[in-house]
């Protein structure tokens, strides 16, 4: 399924074309259901998995982009859908 964040196959950071798929939501199942429903942005291997910029070591931008993710999904598919389907809510 295509990422319902974007459109384009850049880094959703910085525009970089050089780039891999990130899962928003990822541990324990979630990988999966990211894929299922379209949670995931491309972003360039610094803003991925690099210290210190990376997603995975900046848990400021890891919950900004839970929250926008979250709201984009209930957009389509509301909150309780979005609660049953991931069981946390990220936008509180």
């Amino acid at each position: 399924m295509k990422s319902i964040m974007q459109d384009k196959k850049q880094c959703w950071i910085c525009g970089s074309p050089n780039v891999e798929v990130h899962h928003v939501f990822y541990g324990r199942g979630l990988r999966e259901l990211s894929d299922k429903y379209g949670c995931t942005v491309y972003l360039c291997p610094t803003h991925h998995r690099d210290r210190p910029l990376g997603v995975h070591f900046d848990h400021d931008m890891d919950r900004f982009l839970k929250r926008l993710t979250q709201l984009k999904f209930e957009q389509e598919h509301g909150h309780s859908e979005f609660m049953r389907i991931f069981g946390r809510n990220y936008v509180e």
